[in-house]
């Protein structure tokens, strides 16, 4: 089974992607988690042991870039976000050890960008990544 941790401090966003999940359901079974702190990120990441990770690299600040590093330790596949398209914030995650980097948007294109980001890194689990 997939397993999907998104963390971001965007309520909204969070109940956006939770929404439209069922366009994922076609890729077969899946879990989705969110978390909006540190704490519970790391600790949702060492018990959910999850798939892929969305990232706000903005919702965490500093802490957001740690994850990003003990994810990447960990091998888990990082979908960095942001609320605004930035080339700066994008070359920044994918220096740190993002896997892809997507920019935010609650309309179905950038929902359907996502789950197409998601699709692409975990199909056969590290057979290539998004950029």
């Amino acid at each position: 089974m997939l397993k999907i941790l998104v963390i971001d401090e965007d309520r909204h966003y969070c109940d956006i992607l939770s929404r439209h999940a069922d366009l994922f359901e076609q890729h077969g079974p899946f879990r989705i988690e969110f978390s909006s702190t540190y704490g519970e990120s790391l600790e949702i990441i060492d018990g959910f042991n999850p798939s892929v990770v969305i990232l706000d690299v903005f919702a965490l600040g500093k802490e957001g870039f740690e994850l990003l590093s003990y994810c990447d330790w960990l091998n888990i596949p990082v979908i960095a976000t942001t609320p605004e398209p930035s080339r700066e914030l994008q070359n920044m995650a994918l220096s740190s050890g993002a896997s892809g980097y997507v920019p935010k948007g609650e309309d179905l294109h950038f929902i359907e960008f996502m789950f197409a980001a998601i699709d692409e890194l975990t199909t056969g689990l590290g057979s290539g990544t998004a950029h």
